[in-house]
């Protein structure tokens, strides 16, 4: 079985085929309590899966959340790393396993444990795997858990190696070079096989008498490696130590990004975090209403924790401008830094949002939240632009459903004009990221959220229209995201027959063209999708149903199936949530808890 590959800021991200998730699916759940245990022998790792996650339950966790920089005890909490995590999965978890460790790597740099490692070691040795995920050797699995010599004596037994192998390369076409990247699987698949090569370097140097928390620390985030010596040339001796070990399991490191630093451990991108960090700490102070002159802890709650922001455009720019300098004088790029910007800012608006509901007289502080969601609305969508990437498309999008709830809140011309600026702003993006260079898949979910949470006002039909490029009902180039992506906004209240039926046309299309149709994964998610569609042509989809059943079966189906089968596949929507009764707030947030990695 084939993967559906996307492109997602020059990382190709792959769904697997429905049949070998399900098969996938029942290796993990047999073998969960192996994996967890095969994946707790490294004392390097500091991202791992350690259990089944035992709860699944919704609430609301936004205002619970804060991964900013700043303590500011009207507005905001610091909380833990561990705290964050936590919270948000268990309001939206969606991985099998539960982790340990940092769900973000630069949650590790900012923690008190690096501190104390910076503290006690002098140098720093930084190096990763080279294109990880696409040169693992998926047989190299057995050699992790019984060793080379022993999985080459005994090929073709059944075994949990075996057949976590067979049903890896069963996703890529059968090639045992490299590992699909994006499912949770291929993530422990990987953790299983560097935690073999962490023990065997580990073993190594015990050997010769260097010990771990004495001699050297090494920490282990996926493929990032990071060791920490006294003496550089350990942590030289123990880079090639590991070289030696991943090229026996035919990985190599990425020379070009090795690095080794003596205290203090920071680079620049660190430099230019903490400058954008204190730039937002500084807006966000000078805003800060000062209420130590309100003895009533009830009187301070029923006004705004914000002052009024003269000339919110003059304030937006020159907190652009420190952002630009930050990032031109330390030669950094946006998309290094503009999640935690973005979550920041997230947090802040968060706890703006809910002191509204206490606020005595909300219209006699409409310019003051006006103002401020003028500024946040500016800056973020010049964020966007510089950063178009997956997580900062779910982070802006979270922040404009905030900004609408604020928005309702106001006055009908307050609203009006944050309304306006959205719409303004929209424009903007649109003109400056539709292009080749920028995959639709990324912009497609800034785009669900405009048309889910605001309606035509802020983006029109014509925008999308001319954004997935189908003014003339012609869709060979859409992939299958951006099909259902298109048949979602343009097509969901009957309109747009025309563009509909070109849709379901590249379905039966698909399939007469390939000679295992039942094989490809574009095709098969396409099709579920199309037969729940509530507008669906219903001639097209029994055609290709029929169509589709012929090549797999080598006959006719009879008629009664036909019925039977496209009925359950209405009634049992697959992949897209067609109800309109869509939370896009709830899958944004689900999909922020939902890896256990974040890259």
């Amino acid at each position: 079985m084939n993967t559906h590959a996307l492109a997602l800021g020059y990382r190709y991200i792959s769904i697997p085929h429905p049949s070998s998730q399900i098969a996938m699916k029942d290796l993990i759940f047999d073998y969960s309590d192996l994996i967890t245990n095969l994946c707790s022998k490294s004392n390097f790792s500091i991202r791992k899966p350690t259990g089944i996650a035992s709860y699944y339950y919704q609430g609301t966790i936004l205002n619970e959340l804060d991964e900013s920089k700043f303590s500011d005890g009207d507005v905001v909490q610091e909380t833990s790393e561990q705290e964050d995590s936590d919270d948000l999965f268990k309001a939206y978890g969606c991985s099998f396993f539960s982790y340990s460790g940092y769900t973000l790597l630069y949650k590790f740099f900012d923690s008190l444990e690096f501190q104390s490692l910076e503290k006690k070691f002098s140098y720093m040795f930084r190096f990763d795997i080279e294109k990880c995920f696409d040169s693992i050797y998926t047989h190299s699995i057995g050699w992790a858990i019984k060793g080379k010599d022993f999985s080459k004596e005994n090929i073709g037994k059944k075994t949990f190696d075996s057949d976590f192998d067979a049903k890896i390369r069963s996703m890529n076409d059968d090639e045992t070079n490299g590992i699909v990247i994006g499912p949770e699987f291929s993530r422990v698949f990987a953790e299983i096989i560097l935690q073999a090569i962490d023990c065997k370097v580990e073993n190594e140097l015990l050997k010769e008498n260097k010990f771990r928390g004495t001699d050297y620390t090494i920490k282990r985030y996926v493929d990032d490696y990071f060791v920490f010596t006294r003496d550089e040339n350990l942590a030289r001796y123990i880079y090639d130590k590991f070289r030696t070990e991943l090229r026996n399991y035919k990985l190599f490191v990425n020379e070009s990004k090795e690095s080794v630093v003596s205290r203090p451990f920071i680079t620049n991108l660190s430099i230019a975090k903490t400058e954008v960090s204190d730039a937002l700490d500084h807006f966000f102070s000078s805003i800060k209403r000062d209420k130590s002159s309100i003895d009533s802890r009830i009187a301070k709650k029923e006004i705004p924790s914000l002052i009024y922001i003269y000339k919110p455009y003059t304030r937006s720019k020159i907190l652009i401008n420190r952002f630009k300098s930050s990032v031109r004088s330390n030669n950094a790029d946006y998309s290094s830094f503009s999640g935690l910007v973005m979550t920041i800012i997230r947090s802040r608006l968060s706890k703006i949002q809910s002191e509204m509901a206490h606020i005595k007289n909300i219209r006699d502080h409409d310019s003051v939240y006006r103002n401020f969601i003028t500024v946040i609305i500016d800056f973020t969508s010049f964020l966007y632009c510089m950063s178009p990437k997956v997580r900062s498309s779910f982070l802006f999008s979270q922040i404009l459903i905030l900004v609408k709830k604020v928005s309702e809140a106001l006055s009908p011309l307050s609203k009006s004009e944050i309304h306006k600026k959205i719409k303004d702003e929209t424009s903007i993006i649109l003109n400056n990221l539709t292009s080749p260079d920028v995959p639709k898949i990324e912009i497609i979910n800034f785009l669900l959220c405009l048309k889910l949470e605001f309606g035509n006002y802020v983006l029109s039909e014509q925008q999308i229209v001319d954004f997935f490029g189908v003014s003339n009902n012609d869709v060979s180039g859409l992939d299958y995201f951006e099909m259902i992506s298109a048949l979602y906004m343009l097509c969901m209240d009957g309109q747009n027959l025309l563009l509909r039926d070109a849709i379901y046309d590249k379905l039966e299309c698909l399939i007469t063209e390939s000679k295992s149709p039942e094989t490809k994964t574009e095709l098969i998610l396409m099709f579920f999708d199309l037969a729940s569609f509530p507008h669906a042509n219903n001639a097209k989809i029994e055609s290709s149903f029929k169509l589709l059943y012929s090549k797999v079966k080598g006959i006719q189906p009879k008629p009664a199936a036909v019925s039977e089968c496209l009925n359950y596949l209405k009634a049992n929507p697959f992949f897209t949530d067609w109800s309109g009764k869509l939370s896009i707030e709830r899958i944004l947030l689900r999909k922020e808890a939902q890896a256990g990695y974040h890259f």
